[in-house]
């Protein structure tokens, strides 16, 4: 618990602001909050999969995906991202 500097009596701690519901960070379509939230160090890996089970994902944004080193530890999202729709039909297989 913390304490009022003046008085030094007891105080409740700040409540935590809690993090957005998974649901509506999966449904912002912002494309400046989709490139902040690619970008990310901390993205997890459930919403990188959440992001990537979505066929409308640009190029732009897949690419982003692919270079962050936190969601690319994730042997699950390195396969979504390889197996995206619109990655195969952008940079098709060789041969």
């Amino acid at each position: 618990m913390a304490s009022d500097e003046n008085t030094g009596a007891k105080m409740a701690p700040e409540p935590v602001k809690p993090a957005p519901p998974r649901s509506s960070v999966l449904l912002n379509r912002d494309p400046e909050n989709l490139k902040a939230m690619a970008a990310d160090a901390s993205l997890t890996a459930d919403l990188a999969l959440g992001r990537l089970t979505q066929p409308d994902l640009s190029a732009e944004m897949l690419e982003l995906l692919g270079q962050n080193g936190t969601a690319l530890k994730h042997r699950n999202v390195k396969l979504a991202l390889v197996e995206h729709p619109r990655r195969r039909a952008t940079f098709p297989r060789p041969g």
